[in-house]
């Protein structure tokens, strides 16, 4: 028996039921037999991706190839058979699936369903069925669960696009300012797994960006952070050096307006 969220991520992927009978090991019929008892008939509309290249990921030697890794790492998800990848954005983020679409070929499915109490919002999800590109992916990851991921060894000049990337996806920028001092306040944070994390700990210490990692409470995470100016300052120019490549705007812009925040106050 395949469990239900497992076969709709297959029918996403364009998938017939002879497809995932030869994916799962499971009969044709008996495919379509929980498909019908899960009431998941209708994700049998979706259009099969038309991959642009099945080896785009058996070298990492691009900007565009950097960043999309770097993202992937920090939000994708590879199913308990090892055989799919996907990844899901808020609706509001949607723009970064379509950039991976326009490199990759790979659909974006949008889904506008909003339930608070389930805790589901409206998202934009790509899934990835090709062999190729699944085995790839995997073994950039160096594990399929997040907690056994490591960043992988990519050319220095591309690691800035893979840290963006990362960034993106488990990143944030905080600031403010505080009155009673007459100061701002600012910090780059990442929220995710110690290993990803001691991964762009050690790419940072290359641009002489020192920065700690913490148990996050209640959680199986960690979060890297550092909040001194220089460091912050430092940090964003490596990542935004220029305007030629941004993807997520929301983001760039919000390091952009405390960029020239701390070049009015001159803060130490």
């Amino acid at each position: 028996m395949l469990e239900k969220q497992v076969l709709i991520d297959y029918l996403k992927q364009g998938m017939s039921t002879r497809d995932i009978a030869k994916i799962s090991g499971e009969g044709k019929s008996n495919i379509g037999y929980w498909i019908n008892k899960y009431g998941i008939n209708n994700y049998m509309k979706y259009q099969k991706p038309n991959y642009k290249d099945e080896k785009y990921f058996n070298k990492i030697d691009t900007k565009e190839k950097a960043y999309i890794l770097g993202f992937m790492l920090g939000d994708g998800h590879i199913d308990s058979l090892g055989k799919s990848f996907s990844l899901s954005v808020a609706l509001n983020d949607k723009i970064i699936l379509d950039f991976m679409n326009e490199e990759l070929g790979c659909n974006v499915r949008i889904d506008t369903t909003y339930n608070k109490k389930q805790k589901k919002y409206p998202n934009a999800t790509i899934n990835i069925g090709n062999n190729q590109l699944v085995r790839d992916i995997k073994k950039l990851f160096g594990g399929r669960l997040k907690r056994d991921r490591r960043l992988p060894i990519i050319p220095k000049h591309l690691e800035r696009y893979m840290v963006l990337g990362f960034f993106d996806a488990e990143g944030c920028v905080t600031w403010g300012f505080r009155k009673d001092r007459n100061r701002l306040w600012h910090k780059i944070s990442f929220t995710s797994h110690l290993k990803m994390l001691e991964g762009i700990q050690k790419i940072l210490l290359k641009q002489d960006i020192p920065s700690s990692i913490k148990p996050k409470s209640d959680s199986d995470c960690y979060v890297l952070e550092f909040a001194n100016k220089n460091r912050v300052s430092m940090f964003l120019d490596y990542i935004y050096p220029n305007d030629n490549f941004i993807i997520l705007e929301r983001k760039y812009k919000n390091a952009q307006a405390l960029r020239l925040e701390l070049g009015e106050f001159g803060e130490t």
